[in-house]
C-alpha cells in the first residue's frame, strides 16, 4: 500500500492583485472610452492648430533664406525653380572635425541649368552658412546615378 500524501492548498499572492487589475481594467473601459474620446478631440485641436503655425513658420523662414540667398545672385531665380535644381537633385554630406562639406550631383542637368546651380551654390558659399559652428561648403560634382 502507497501512503498518500495531502499537500496543503497554496493560495497565490497574485490572486488578489490580478483581481484588483481586472477590476480597474473594467472600470477603466467603461470611462476610459469617453476620456480617449476626449483626448482624441483635444490631440487634433493642438494637430490642428500647430500645423497651420508650423507651415507658416517653415514658409516664413524658406522666403527669408530666399531672400538673404537672392542677395548673392546676379539673375533671378524663382522659388520653385531653386527648389527644383537644387532641393531634388541626389548628393552627398561629409562633415569633418572643421567643417560641413555637400556635393550636389549634376549627372543629366542641362548646361543652363547647370550654370544656374553654379550661380546658386556660388551663392550659398557667399552666405558663409554655418551648422554647429562649422562652415558649411558647397560643391558640385558629377555623381553617376
Amino acid at each position: 500500500m502507497i501512503p498518500s500524501c495531502s499537500f496543503p492548498s497554496i493560495r497565490s499572492p497574485w490572486r488578489s492583485t490580478v483581481s484588483n487589475a481586472s477590476v480597474y481594467l473594467h472600470a477603466l473601459n467603461r470611462r476610459g472610452s469617453s476620456l480617449i474620446q476626449n483626448l482624441a478631440k483635444e490631440r487634433d485641436f493642438r494637430t490642428q492648430t500647430i500645423r497651420p503655425v508650423r507651415t507658416l513658420l517653415l514658409d516664413n523662414t524658406l522666403m527669408a533664406f530666399m531672400g538673404a540667398l537672392g542677395a548673392h545672385l546676379q539673375s533671378k531665380v524663382s522659388l520653385n525653380c531653386l527648389l527644383r535644381i537644387l532641393f531634388e537633385r541626389r548628393g552627398a554630406r561629409m562633415e569633418t572635425v572643421s567643417q560641413v562639406v555637400y556635393w550636389v550631383n549634376t549627372a543629366g542637368v542641362s548646361l543652363p541649368y547647370r550654370r544656374l546651380l553654379a550661380e546658386v551654390v556660388e551663392g550659398l558659399c557667399a552666405m558663409e552658412l554655418r551648422d554647429q559652428g562649422k562652415p558649411i561648403r558647397v560643391y558640385l560634382k558629377d555623381m553617376p546615378p
